[in-house]
This record gives C-alpha cells, structure tokens and sequence, in this order.
C-alpha cells in the first residue's frame, strides 16, 4: 500500500509546480495546489485529524477526486464540499 500510494502521488503531482496553500484552517486540514504542464491545476487535500468537511476551491467543482490508491470519482457541480480523511485524495480540476 506505501508503494502504491506514492505512485499515486507522483503521478499526481510528480511534475507540477506548486502554486499555494490554499487551507484556511491549518490546524483541521491542509489544501496544496499544484499546476500541471498542460495546465491543469491538482489540490492535494487531507484532514489533520480525524474527518473534516471542507468547502472545496471553486475550480476544483466538476473535476475528478483520485484517492490514495488511484481509484477516481468525478464531483458532479453541484457539490461544493468533500470529506476528508487523514490520507491524501486528489482533485483534478476538469478545466
């Protein structure tokens, strides 16, 4: 599982530059972003303990949620937030 989740995150955000932190509670849950070469912007996201509800950034709607082992899901436009586990998932945003 260690192996598989670091290729995840690799594949992720391997060859992205981060562009901030975009957490307005550090102390419950953290939101890295990452802008990829084709443009497309990645929120590493997890709770710091726990499980956090968290308003997603307004890009990130409509994308699609990758979790630590790669399995994905896409976030229809109308949910706004997630919860978060004290693992990382992955928002790809779909523009």
């Amino acid at each position: 599982p260690s192996f598989a989740a670091i290729a995840q995150m690799a594949r992720m955000v391997g060859d992205a530059e981060p562009i901030g932190s975009f957490s307005s509670d550090k102390d419950r849950y953290r939101i890295y972003g990452f802008k990829r070469p084709d443009g497309r912007i990645v929120y590493a996201m997890w709770a710091v303990e726990g499980v956090v509800k968290v308003d997603i950034p307004k890009d990130a709607i409509g994308g699609v949620v990758f979790d630590l082992m790669g399995n994905r899901r896409r976030l229809d436009s109308s949910m706004t937030s997630v919860e978060l586990f004290e693992h990382p998932c992955y928002i790809v945003c779909s523009h």
